[in-house]
């Protein structure tokens, strides 16, 4: 296997000196287990590595890795921006989670295991639009994907919402006490999001086109919708410029796809996070509407979608009182629920423009699901176009509901 001769002659050797501080060291196995280029995980080569180490005289030591690597083909690196979605990552897993958790550990002895959200990071490295990423595969150790590759039920958004509550709160403790070097570190990140105005206004056109031609929503709805994303571009440079004071470092990616849930008798009890390419600093509800929209469906948002921000936003009040050591009763007067909400409404718009497109390639089947590395040698409006046809009518018939849920909440 080509990945596993490249990370035994490139990378091993920097991560021993690195990780395990030693350069004296046996391999006893390396073994890749599967190797993939996943259809949720489209600009990384992925490869599961069994490694049995021996350091000096020491026991072996056997981990279970995930080696990261970008694509080879340079034309699809250059498409997908990977230059900047490994800088992000790298970034991410070398400096930001490192400081995140050491300010906690610093404030929160007794608590610091609940605010441990990501796997072991074993090597991050990216120079010269060259390098690699390598984490604690977590399968082994009882953390997995949800099986359901869209939808998730009321149990798993529960846990997901109330682990990136206190994800979300590491942000507010950091700038109430370290400000300075808080968003010194939010700089560093690089945006990401697609600024060609056609893939806006191409992708939105076929819920524009179904809604008319389908007739389900009133016509003044109808006419509020469309003036709304009049100018979709703009719409979307202001949905992610950070405004204060609710913005915090966002996962950026916030969905099924990219994290992990631990099981206690079938039901989810924990989760980790990863992926980081796309992380930036903004509303946390540029992370909760993505997920909203692509991960539940629309009875569920009918149902519960008010019971979910509140468990969100109980996690966050209760996780910042923790962080800085006072009573939650004060963080929720100045973190109020109705701030929350009224920031989902303000913000939900993101999710939407996100997932119009992002929900039919997921729901489509793999013959109808978009072939990136052709699309590498076209352009933007070539993928945007592809995105408007997959799935025809009853992919779109998912999106029209956002709109019509987004009527019903008072988003427009």
């Amino acid at each position: 296997m080509a990945l596993i001769t490249r990370f035994q002659r490139d990378i091993l050797p920097l991560l021993a000196s690195e990780y395990f501080h030693s350069n004296n060291y046996k391999v006893i196995k390396c073994e890749g287990t599967s190797q993939e280029k996943g259809d949720d995980h489209f600009t990384s080569n992925t490869c599961f590595i069994n490694l049995v180490i021996q350091f000096e005289e020491n026991a072996p030591e056997t981990h279970a890795i995930i080696l990261k690597l970008p694509p080879e083909d340079e034309d699809f690196q250059t498409f997908m921006g990977t230059d900047v979605l490994y800088h992000n990552e790298v970034t991410m897993y070398t400096e930001t989670i490192p400081a995140f958790l050491t300010f906690i550990r610093n404030r929160c002895e007794f608590s610091y295991n609940e605010y441990d959200l990501f796997p072991k990071c074993y090597f991050a490295k990216w120079e010269n639009k060259k390098g690699a990423v390598v984490l604690q595969d977590m399968r082994s150790v009882g953390f997995r994907v949800c099986e359901e590759r869209v939808i998730l039920d009321y149990d798993h958004c529960i846990v997901l919402l109330k682990t990136l509550g206190r994800f979300h709160a590491i942000s507010y403790g950091m700038k109430k006490l370290n400000s300075s070097f808080f968003h010194q570190m939010t700089k560093k990140f690089i945006e990401t999001m697609i600024t060609e105005k056609s893939f806006f206004e191409i992708t939105l056109g076929r819920v524009v086109e179904y809604l008319e031609r389908k007739k389900e929503i009133d016509e003044d709805t109808l006419q509020r919708f469309k003036n709304h994303i009049k100018e979709p571009l703009k719409l979307m440079m202001g949905l992610i410029k950070p405004k204060e004071p609710l913005a915090v470092l966002c996962h950026g990616d916030f969905c099924r796809n990219n994290v992990l849930f631990k099981y206690e008798d079938g039901k989810p009890c924990a989760v980790k996070f990863f992926d980081f390419q796309t992380v930036r600093y903004a509303s946390p509800m540029t992370d909760i509407s993505f997920m909203c929209f692509l991960n539940t469906t629309s009875e569920f948002r009918r149902k519960h979608w008010d019971e979910m921000l509140s468990v969100y936003h109980r996690s966050l009040v209760e996780s910042l009182a923790d962080i800085l050591g006072c009573a939650v009763t004060g963080v929720e007067q100045e973190y109020t629920l109705e701030m929350i909400r009224n920031e989902f409404r303000n913000y939900a718009f993101y999710g939407f423009m996100i997932d119009d497109f992002f929900l039919p390639e997921m729901v489509a089947g793999p013959v109808e699901q978009i072939n990136y590395d052709e699309m590498a040698h076209k352009t933007m409006k070539d993928l945007a176009e592809a995105y408007a046809k997959i799935g025809g009518d009853s992919a779109t018939a998912l999106v029209a509901d956002m709109v019509k849920d987004m009527a019903e909440m008072g988003v427009f």
